[in-house]
């Protein structure tokens, strides 16, 4: 049975990994894709600018709204499951979602700025802060211990991180240090800068992650490295690409979509779905065991039952030669007159008279 169990777990694992790799093939491949298609449209060739921008519009909606499925599944299941991991993905990915919404805002032209005029550039600055915020969150989910003795006070940091985006919101719009305009006057060296550390940052986690499986191999903790492949490539698409580039501006939305979709699900067996699954395994293990012991139950009774009748039979059998011994013709006399009876304790007794 422990070899079974080493090989179906071996088998899985492998799998884990022959997924990683193919995440890591899939994302060089999409960056090259992505570069290629874009320089061909550079050169006239294609002219899908409108479906593009649309396309760009539906991706970063989604990566949102699964930003915020994962933010609501582990708020509100913390208090049963209370897991750290999931509490603190559920925190990043809300910050992110919220950085994600405002950007979306503003690449719409709907957003107000102190500088109407400099709606772009700060609604760029609001997806790449998305990003690191992201990337740091990861690198914390990754460090942080997964079940706490004491429970986390979750509205009190949710409100801190209320505040701290808030702050953070209000530095973009506003940029009082003039540190976003740049050097010289070039904000996409800051931009560039940022993208940079979320690279580093998403490596970092991987590292970490990678860490965790030595530890404590877990199939999880591959998959977790897959997801991080691929938002890793979703940022280095974006580094690398020219400033009118729509394909491969929706190529790395799309990786960071599968990428955030792959981190919802591992989260979602591992935080909310792995529990219920253990108690219904735990149930089903329970049930054949209360069927064997039923069936038990009634073979010992068919035994009990047909020893108990083969018990009477020499009972009865015993009473009849009892009965057997006692006279039946009591002596007789001419003043003397005998009268007897035998009435045993049970069907048996152990008296005679003579």
């Amino acid at each position: 049975m422990r070899n079974q169990r080493f090989g179906k777990k071996t088998k899985f694992d492998a799998l884990a990994w022959c997924l990683f790799y193919l995440t890591v093939l899939l994302g060089v491949f999409s960056v090259w894709f992505a570069l290629q298609v874009d320089q061909i449209q550079g050169a006239g060739f294609l002219r899908f600018l409108f479906y593009a921008k649309s396309y760009h519009f539906f991706l970063e909606s989604a990566s949102i709204l699964v930003s915020l499925s994962i933010f609501l599944m582990a708020v509100y299941s913390y208090r049963y499951v209370q897991n750290t991991k999931l509490l603190a993905m559920g925190y990043t990915f809300f910050a992110s979602g919220m950085l994600d919404a405002i950007y979306l805002t503003g690449y719409t032209g709907f957003m107000l700025l102190p500088d109407p005029e400099t709606v772009s550039m700060r609604s760029g600055f609001f997806l790449v802060a998305s990003r690191f915020v992201c990337a740091l969150g990861l690198v914390v989910v990754c460090i942080v211990v997964e079940n706490r003795k004491e429970r986390i006070r979750t509205f009190f940091w949710f409100s801190l991180e209320i505040c701290i985006l808030s702050l953070l919101v209000w530095f973009i719009a506003w940029n009082p240090l003039e540190i976003l305009s740049g050097f010289g006057g070039d904000p996409s060296i800051v931009v560039h800068a940022v993208q940079s550390g979320v690279i580093v940052l998403l490596a970092a986690a991987m590292l970490v992650t990678f860490r965790n499986y030595r530890i404590r191999p877990d199939r999880l903790h591959i998959l977790m490295a897959a997801s991080f492949t691929l938002l890793c490539n979703s940022e280095i698409l974006s580094l690398s690409l020219r400033p009118d580039a729509p394909y491969g501006e929706a190529m790395a939305l799309l990786l960071k979509l599968v990428g955030l979709g792959l981190l919802f699900d591992i989260f979602y067996v591992h935080g909310v779905r792995r529990p219920y699954v253990l108690l219904s395994e735990a149930k089903d293990t329970l049930n054949q065991y209360v069927n064997e012991l039923d069936k038990q139950v009634v073979e010992r009774t068919i035994e009990l039952t047909r020893l108990n009748d083969r018990l009477m039979a020499d009972v009865d059998l015993a009473r009849d030669v009892q009965r057997s011994m006692l006279p039946t013709v009591l002596p007789q006399g001419e003043s003397v007159r005998f009268s007897v009876g035998y009435v045993p304790a049970d069907t048996l007794s152990g008296d005679f008279y003579n």
